[in-house]
């Protein structure tokens, strides 16, 4: 991927930590649902919170990709109880949270993923960690099994997988591709589900342009994974710029790449040089 910076010698004593930082993304500033309700983005599909925008794509009356929560029941009795966490509400007791919907079928066939993307600077970024707990329904369904999948037992497991993502502006059209780092968190597995929320460090994606969110289980059939492919997240944390753990001081950056990200229908839109891609790199007329 092609990068342009411009270093600010003469700020980076001066800000270092203070310039480097977005803030927490506790989406508790999203209000497009009220209290003990869920965001259902079939008619106005856009997810954000603070500095960054998160996937969420309306099909035919379904979703998938991510939405914001603010339900405190822990059960799980049909799918209008999907958008539960299975703590009862968000990390530290909180209001709102994220669920995230992982559509094998729409990733496969659309390009459709959890994404999280960041809009404030139009630049790449450095994920720190993020909070994950399970969903009421994928955990009503690994301890007792449903219509479409299997009761666990202690050789299954349920993973969410975070890979950093990049685009390749040496390709035309450009592409997003996997920068080779990915992080996995498993939500099941040797016969303990998770039931709290628990800290993914997410360091080790290292500057990425984008998260790609995606699951895995071990119960799967002719038509992919039968497991109920949700989890919950709160408390993103990342970087404008990493930070040298000796100093704690941080490179001080702005990027100076002709390429700028803006939003249309609630989907990112990237334009470089005259044209407009996706975040697939597929070119948008």
């Amino acid at each position: 991927m092609k990068k342009f910076y411009t270093i600010l010698c003469g700020l980076a004593l001066a800000c270092g930590m203070t310039a480097n930082a977005y803030d927490l993304v506790t989406f508790e500033d999203f209000d497009m649902c009220a209290d003990g309700h869920a965001f259902i983005p079939y008619e106005y599909p856009m997810v954000y919170s603070g500095d960054f925008l998160f996937s969420c794509y309306s099909n035919n009356g379904y979703w998938n990709g991510v939405t914001v929560s603010r339900t405190t029941s822990n059960t799980f009795a049909g799918l209008d109880d999907q958008y539960n966490s299975i703590t009862g509400g968000g990390c530290d007791g909180s209001n709102a949270f994220a669920i995230a919907y992982y559509s094998e079928y729409d990733a496969n066939n659309s390009e459709q993923y959890p994404e999280i993307n960041e809009l404030s600077e139009c630049a790449p970024f450095y994920p720190e960690y993020v909070y994950v707990t399970n969903t009421a329904y994928a955990v009503n369904s690994m301890e007792n099994g449903d219509a479409y999948a299997k009761k666990f037992d202690e050789n299954d497991y349920l993973k969410v997988i975070f890979k950093g993502m990049a685009i390749d502006w040496d390709k035309e059209p450009v592409e997003l591709v996997e920068t080779g780092t990915q992080v996995e968190f498993y939500l099941a597995k040797d016969g303990k589900i998770v039931k709290d929320w628990q800290k993914v460090d997410l360091s080790a994606l290292g500057e990425v342009d984008l998260i790609r969110m995606v699951m895995d289980s071990s119960d799967k059939g002719t038509w992919g994974i039968n497991t109920p492919t949700y989890f919950a997240f709160d408390n993103f944390k990342a970087s404008k710029t990493p930070v040298d753990p000796s100093t704690g001081i941080s490179d001080v950056k702005v990027s100076g790449s002709k390429a700028v990200k803006t939003i249309e229908n609630g989907q990112v839109v990237i334009t470089k040089d005259g044209k407009r891609y996706n975040v697939a790199g597929q070119m948008i007329k």
